[in-house]
């Protein structure tokens, strides 16, 4: 199993190959840690309240991560 962050300034949703994973962080503002097999993905995040995520979609791949050091995507809403 693998392990991945989307870190963006606000909440957002994180869909991994079409899938809905939740939010990217808790009530807390804290990073919530994503699981996933390891190899390529295709990961969007979806911002709320009229927001919009840059870049739309990232993908990347994500393989020698621990719940420790996961791999971070970056995003950024505008």
């Amino acid at each position: 199993m693998e392990f991945f962050v989307c870190r963006c300034s606000a909440t957002a949703q994180v869909i991994l190959d079409g899938n809905n994973l939740g939010p990217n962080m808790n009530s807390a503002g804290n990073l919530l840690t994503k699981q996933c097999k390891a190899g390529f993905h295709t990961i969007t995040l979806q911002c709320m309240a009229g927001r919009s995520c840059s870049p739309p979609q990232v993908t990347t791949v994500i393989k020698n991560t621990n719940p420790i050091s996961p791999r971070v995507v970056p995003f950024q809403c505008v």
